[in-house]
């Protein structure tokens, strides 16, 4: 089973909002915060600014988006 707190890293990166990531994958939007948050301070970085409703990746989330996608990509595979 994939991380949640990377599906919920990369819904958002693909649409820009915390709102329309926790629809598409049948969370609350504060659940995805939520996941997201632990994921920032699990790893000690801020992955998103968030400005009224967009979310953007910084420059420590544009850089670790391509390792989360590598990650998901081969829990996918083995599952």
């Amino acid at each position: 089973m994939t991380n949640p707190k990377y599906e919920a890293f990369l819904a958002i990166a693909q649409t820009h909002s915390f709102k329309a990531a926790a629809q598409n994958l049948g969370y609350t939007q504060a659940g995805v915060s939520y996941l997201v948050s632990a994921l920032e301070k699990e790893l000690g970085l801020t992955l998103f600014l968030r400005d009224y409703g967009e979310a953007r990746l910084t420059a420590d989330g544009r850089a670790i988006l391509p390792r989360i996608e590598d990650v998901v990509a081969s829990e996918r595979q083995l599952e």
